[in-house]
């Protein structure tokens, strides 16, 4: 049975499957699929390092996992982030070990039944009146008529 490496991944292409162009040795390049949990789809970066594991009898590897640097999640944590080219994180679900949940990125967009029960629900940022929504208990005033509830709340 060969050696597990770690190796720097030069390239990656996702076709059916995602497989890495990765430097094993010096200046020795072999292409490796990449392994992950079901329903993980998480292709590595260029620069990533990874783990090379052999396949039993056959000379090919498979990567079985990348290495990343720490973004701060304490132990018991779950962090998972997406980065771009660079390598910059761009949103992040982070599951802290005393049970908040922070959900970070550009735009959010939550398809699907949502209910929310218990507790409270805070929206920052001042509702704009459209006469419907849920931002106030009265959709229209009392004395002017003019609308005071609404669906988008603005200005954090």
């Amino acid at each position: 049975m060969g050696i597990s490496r770690i190796a720097r991944i030069i390239k990656t292409e996702i076709e059916e499957y995602i497989i890495h162009t990765v430097e094993s040795h010096y200046m020795q390049n072999q292409l490796c699929e990449q392994l992950a949990p079901s329903g993980d789809d998480s292709p590595a970066l260029p620069e990533d390092r990874c783990l090379m594991i052999p396949i039993e009898g056959t000379g090919n590897f498979v990567v079985a996992a990348v290495m990343g640097k720490s973004q701060g999640a304490e132990p018991g944590d779950k962090l998972i982030y997406s980065r771009d080219s660079d390598g910059n994180i761009k949103g992040k679900v982070w599951i802290h070990n005393d049970g908040s949940i922070e959900v970070e990125g550009t735009d959010i967009t939550v398809k699907g039944n949502v209910k929310i029960t218990g507790g409270t629900c805070e929206i920052a940022g001042t509702p704009t009146p459209s006469g419907s929504g849920s931002l106030c208990a009265m959709p229209y005033c009392a004395f002017t008529g003019a609308p005071q509830a609404g669906e988008i709340s603005s200005g954090n």
